[in-house]
């Protein structure tokens, strides 16, 4: 079986309610899981705003989160990993044989491969 875990940006994307206020807002970014692994929905993700939408099987991100965020970049940059683990954990991938080793390039030892 073969999974996916895209995570897209959309600004301004499609108003639905959020789970903090009644309020319509947009959401900025979100990511799922295909096919869902068991306990991906209730995997732990940032930031702290992000939740799992069972509408919709996928995890939001609020724009306005990020846009009121000291530090909106972090904010996105938080999301994208997490949620990204959170289908890599539950699903029980193979990540070495998966994820590329950002270090390979000059010649110094990944962290993540080293302690392995």
């Amino acid at each position: 079986m073969r999974w996916i875990s895209p995570a897209p940006a959309c600004p301004g994307g499609r108003p639905l309610r959020t789970p903090a206020a009644e309020e319509e807002g947009v959401f900025y970014a979100y990511a799922y899981a295909y096919a869902e692994p068991d306990g991906f929905a209730d995997y732990p993700v940032g930031p702290k705003d992000a939740y799992f939408s069972s509408e919709f099987k996928q995890f939001l991100l609020p724009y306005e989160a990020v846009r009121v965020a000291l530090d909106p970049e972090r904010a996105v940059t938080e999301f994208l990993p997490t949620t990204y683990e959170a289908a890599a954990v539950r699903g029980q991938w193979n990540r070495p044989a998966l994820e590329d080793d950002p270090f390979r390039w000059d010649g110094t030892s990944s962290p993540r491969r080293a302690s392995n």
